[in-house]
């Protein structure tokens, strides 16, 4: 039986701040439009909500809405963020299957008051992407004004906007923070060359096409590095010292009252830095019993409803058309390759999609930055491995995911990573 999870009240999002110790603001948000919804018992599905409304007079100016199934409970199956690739470069890929959720009609809700709400997963962004550039001068340790700082102070200007240090990027709220990894990653289109211009054109202003800091430490070097999201082509990466001067700042906050934001933990609960990703905790917890094994070469992953093959390395490496080729050859003929205890018959393993592959990362591990309870076999700790998701930039290449780190990076097609295949689990 499949059970969709629903938030059946209205819910309060609005956190109210006192400006001259007069003046707050609060504010409930409603939905209208079909947008991610929310599945259990191993079913992904999406919906149209039941009412709608606007938002009151007593947010000034704002025209948003919001679906009640935007936001999530912890423990519940989450339907992953479609990776927004439409155009198909070959068949079984991303842009074959299209698979994942999607609010692309009208996902993002421009709110008149200086921030743009994501109906795909009930986050609420700050427009202005380059704020600190504008209005935080005094964060500029290096001397040029470009917006830039090291992780620390990503991390305390953020705070300083809750304090009311900075009303310019505050919005009348003073419940912001640096967003996770996973939360930084479902802005970016791989659909889109330029997914700055792309966020700019939904609502966003001012988004540099270059990195912007997460407030997720990689676990390998905790004391140096955290990972970064570079909106000039959607690379996600952990290379960035902590130190440097050389990362943006896009404040975030939860619209979902009680309930959490439609985007999965990065499961980091070691606080390096107050306000950071173990700090905040934010997104829907993963279950404490998330993947099972199937006894018949076949994992499900309980929290997102994908079934993988229990034999990371059965198929070997190859180039990304190989890779394309593989699955569709094993679908026909499961002898193709000889997988470790495989009996099961199913004919529908494809290659997993960007956000696919990335749903089963753990970002407090390493090498491999898998939970360290996994059931997988013959993992090769520092493989990287192939996503279906095409690089938009150059459509000679294609993204694929760094199972030591986490990273999601491109590469040639025609160079040789690993292949794991991924199912709807029935």
């Amino acid at each position: 039986m499949q059970v969709l999870a629903m938030i059946e009240s209205h819910m309060i999002i609005g956190s109210r701040i006192k400006s001259n110790g007069n003046r707050g603001r609060a504010g409930r948000l409603l939905l209208s439009a079909p947008v991610l919804a929310l599945a259990l018992v191993n079913s992904v599905s999406q919906i149209g909500c039941q009412s709608s409304d606007t938002l009151g007079s007593n947010v000034t100016g704002s025209e948003c809405t919001i679906c009640d199934s935007c936001c999530a409970d912890d423990g519940e199956t989450l339907a992953l963020l479609a990776t927004g690739q439409q155009e198909s470069y070959a068949e079984g890929d991303d842009g074959n299957f299209e698979f994942g959720t999607t609010g692309e009609s009208e996902r993002f809700q421009s709110c008149g008051d200086g921030t743009v709400l994501d109906t795909a997963t009930g986050l609420m962004w700050l427009a202005d992407a380059s704020c600190l550039r504008t209005n935080g001068g005094d964060f500029e340790t290096d001397g040029i004004p470009d917006g830039h700082v090291a992780w620390a102070e990503a991390l305390r200007f953020v705070r300083e906007i809750n304090a009311g240090s900075y009303p310019a990027c505050a919005a009348g709220y003073d419940d912001w923070h640096l967003p996770n990894a996973r939360e930084l990653e479902s802005l970016v289109n791989s659909g889109q060359a330029a997914p700055n211009e792309w966020l700019m054109d939904e609502g966003f202003q001012l988004v540099e096409g270059g990195a912007y800091w997460s407030s997720t430490t990689y676990s390998g070097l905790s004391d140096t590095l955290a990972f970064v999201v570079d909106f000039q082509d959607g690379t996600l990466s952990h290379v960035e010292n902590k130190s440097r001067v050389a990362s943006s700042v896009l404040p975030v906050r939860q619209a979902c009252g009680d309930g959490q934001p439609a985007v999965a933990a990065t499961g980091q609960f070691e606080s390096f830095a107050d306000g950071d990703d173990g700090g905040t905790l934010s997104g829907v917890a993963v279950p404490e019993e998330r993947f099972v094994d199937n006894g018949d070469g076949t994992v499900t992953d309980s929290f997102s409803g994908l079934m993988w093959m229990r034999d990371v390395s059965c198929q070997g490496s190859g180039s990304w058309e190989q890779a394309m080729a593989a699955a569709l050859s094993f679908n026909r003929n499961r002898k193709v390759a000889t997988c470790e205890a495989y009996t099961a018959i199913h004919t529908d393993w494809r290659l997993p999609n960007r956000r696919e592959l990335l749903s089963v990362i753990d970002f407090s591990q390493n090498e491999p930055a898998l939970p360290a309870d996994h059931p997988f076999a013959n993992l090769d700790a520092e493989a990287g491995f192939w996503t279906s998701t095409t690089y938009a930039r150059n459509t000679n290449m294609a993204w694929y995911l760094d199972i030591a780190t986490g990273d999601v990076e491109e590469d040639a097609k025609s160079n040789r990573r690993y292949i794991w295949f991924v199912r709807t689990a029935d």
